[in-house]
């Protein structure tokens, strides 16, 4: 039986960087470093047909920094299982990282053609040449974002392009105590009752380091905390993805609130 895609072994500073570079706005943290935490960088490229017959292909290009210690007990498990979870969901989370990746894009090939065929054959039937549109594309963008006050984040950026007028791109983030890995969610980093006061603070911030903020238009009149955020030097910073608070066009929009701002809110 023939092998269902191909795959690609590409550098960290080739062809994935430049598709990233073309769909996504990346996220900009200052100091980003994991700093005892030993890291491995994972990259591959896989390509699949709609069928023998047809050239429309899917495609997923994936960049992954990948944590090899720095973490107390069962931590860096527990850390590693986290990261594959954010990257290809829970289902492949108990392989090793490589094996999850391609069971991931088996199914993400089975997903492409079960959609696409029907469509490129009734297209055929009517004579209408095939559309572009039927190739379909997925970039992840995985790595260690920021760390500050015992604590280090992780970030997992991804496009998806399925068809339509345009992709979207999404990031996530994830924090954990920089010793035990133990992931630390809003709630347990800040005190109780935080939400009215950190409110207030994203919503003083949101226009912060806008070449033009006046031109940011937003969904809110407050910019409320979503669980998103990650931790660096100079503070909190919270993601925000297109449509959440602000048009598409206004793509992903970051906020940070300083550390000497949330004194009294951090337990």
């Amino acid at each position: 039986m023939k092998d269902p895609y191909t795959r690609h072994h590409v550098p960290r500073t080739g062809k994935i960087q430049d598709l990233l570079a073309m769909f996504f706005v990346l996220i900009a943290f200052a100091g980003c470093s994991t700093g005892r935490i030993a890291t491995s960088f994972y990259s591959d490229s896989f390509t699949g047909k709609l069928s023998e017959d047809y050239s429309n292909t899917v495609t997923l290009n994936a960049s992954i920094e990948y944590p090899e210690s720095g973490f107390s007990g069962t931590g860096l498990q527990d850390v590693r299982c986290r990261i594959k979870k954010a990257v290809y969901g829970e289902k492949y989370a108990g392989l090793d990282l490589q094996d999850g990746l391609e069971m991931y894009f088996n199914d993400l090939l089975k997903d492409y053609r079960e959609a696409n065929l029907p469509i490129i054959e009734a297209l055929e039937e009517e004579g209408i040449e095939t559309a572009a549109s039927l190739d379909w594309q997925y970039i992840i963008e995985a790595k260690f974002s920021g760390h500050g006050r015992n604590m280090v984040s992780y970030t997992v950026t991804r496009y998806e392009y399925t068809g339509g007028a345009h992709g979207m791109a999404t990031t996530m983030a994830y924090t954990f105590d920089s010793r035990s890995g133990k992931a630390i969610s809003e709630e347990e980093l800040f005190v109780k009752g935080y939400n009215p006061v950190l409110t207030s603070l994203l919503t003083a911030h949101v226009r912060d380091g806008l070449e033009n903020p006046d031109e940011l238009v937003l969904f809110v009149d407050r910019i409320e905390p979503n669980g998103n955020f990650s931790a660096g030097n100079d503070g909190i910073t919270y993601i925000y993805n297109p449509y959440e608070i602000a048009p598409y066009s206004s793509g992903t929009i970051t906020v940070t609130v300083p550390w000497k701002e949330l004194k009294g809110l951090l337990r």
